[in-house]
């Protein structure tokens, strides 16, 4: 966002620094020429109230732009992410948004120029990272177990849902949003996680809701009761059925042997026969109690481990993949964005000849933000420079730059290298050609 916000101002700045250079053309044609110049959605000359005077028409429904507009501070860049519906009127999965800026014009302090530009670049990581069916979906990795987020009063997301017909959808839903709508039945479970147990899909069910104020969200996890009740729970339930058990079964022998023995005038004597008596019993118990006892603890062990080692293996693989997706995306945006801007310069050069000296191509260059900005023939050979590097050739020997670049000079429109070294400032940089 910031690397985009950066970009709008750059773009707005030059825009705005050639008004006094097209002086001489009409306004609406003036604007169209900027417009153009610094691939904008749309150029507007505005008053100091805000009202527009002139415009080549914003992309940005009218009231939308107007009551924007107005809200600007002079080079501070605006983002305006909003809604998009289909034809039939339903919201569609993804946003779109445009950004703006405000310049004063130069040598008239009662008029303003307002630029707009598209936030694809930004949009499109924007999208990724707040879909909720791929946040879900990680979550979720290794886990069987429905989830569900509501943001504000829009209807829950979930995740898995592919394998439900759409009947099953459609009800499945309802029952959500009716969970949604009874969250005070919930019982508070730590400091900011709700529990409670019910019938989900006509199955026994634990549900966990996690409320995320920051987003207007709330997120619902649904897990069958039989998966939540972990195989430790199992184990002991299974060794207290089989102590009991066993100690009724003893029970019965000792009672036996009273009954044998109640003739018996000694007593004294009688205990003793019948501690030696039921000795054997009672080893063989404990043994039976103790071997029981580790192999269920064995396998409870073994059961866990194993649970855990895939459920992590799965996250790690989706975390591996989903990272490096994002890391595609992030350097497509940064690629997209400095080659717009290195257009926007090439534009300006190619309008106005007398900026093709080194200090206009290093006041350029400070504009652009960039380390430097370099002019070079059809042939590869420098021209001119931002800086005092000098000899610079893409296809000569000596202190050369990428080869990468000869592809803007085989035909093709731009060359985007790195992020790697630069060999002179030593830090790492994305290098465009146009």
């Amino acid at each position: 966002s910031r690397v985009f916000s950066e970009d709008t101002i750059v773009r707005g700045q030059m825009g705005a620094g050639l008004y006094k250079e097209e002086s001489g053309l009409e306004i609406q044609e003036m604007l169209e020429k900027f417009r153009g110049m610094i691939s904008a959605e749309s150029v507007s000359m505005i008053d100091e109230s805000g009202e527009i005077l002139y415009t080549t028409g914003p992309v940005t429904p009218k009231e939308t732009f107007e009551s924007r507009i107005r809200a600007l501070e002079p080079g501070v860049p605006v983002f305006d992410v909003y809604t998009v519906f289909t034809k039939s009127g339903q919201e569609a999965e993804n946003k779109d948004g445009k950004a703006f800026i405000m310049f004063p014009v130069e040598g008239d302090s009662t008029r303003r120029l307002v630029f707009e530009f598209s936030c694809e670049p930004l949009i499109e990581v924007y999208n990724a990272f707040g879909n909720w069916q791929s946040i879900l979906e990680r979550i979720l990795s290794g886990l069987d177990a429905y989830a569900f987020v509501q943001v504000g009063d829009s209807d829950p997301v979930g995740y898995p849902l592919d394998d439900l017909s759409e009947e099953d959808k459609e009800q499945l839903n309802e029952e959500i949003a009716d969970l949604y709508k009874k969250d005070s039945h919930f019982l508070k479970l730590g400091t900011m996680s709700y529990y409670k147990l019910m019938f989900f899909q006509h199955k026994a069910a634990l549900a966990v809701m996690l409320p995320y104020p920051d987003h207007n969200a709330k997120y619902l996890i649904v897990m069958p009761f039989g998966s939540f009740i972990s195989t430790g729970v199992y184990c002991a339930i299974t060794l207290s059925v089989f102590i009991v058990l066993n100690l009724i079964l003893f029970s019965l022998y000792v009672l036996k042997l009273i009954g044998q023995k109640q003739d018996e005038d000694n007593w004294e004597t009688f205990r003793g026969e019948l501690l030696r008596n039921t000795r054997p019993g009672r080893l063989l118990l404990l043994a039976a109690v103790g071997c029981f006892t580790v192999m269920l603890l064995m396998l409870e062990s073994q059961s866990t481990i194993v649970t855990i080692a895939t459920r992590d293996q799965i996250a790690l693989q989706y975390d591996i993949y989903w990272n490096d997706n994002q890391e595609k995306m992030i350097r497509r945006t940064y690629e997209n964005i400095y080659r717009t801007r290195t257009q926007t310069a090439a534009n300006l050069l190619m309008e106005y000849e007398k900026y093709k000296t080194r200090s206009d191509l290093q006041f350029m260059s400070e504009t652009m933000h960039a380390d430097y900005l370099m002019l070079f023939d059809e042939n590869g050979n420098e021209l001119m420079s931002s800086n005092s590097y000098t000899g610079f050739s893409v296809t000569g020997k000596g202190a050369n730059i990428s080869e990468d670049y000869r592809a803007v000079l085989l035909g093709y429109p731009y060359a985007v290298v790195g992020p790697e070294k630069d060999p002179y400032t030593g830090k790492q940089q994305i290098g465009t050609a146009v």
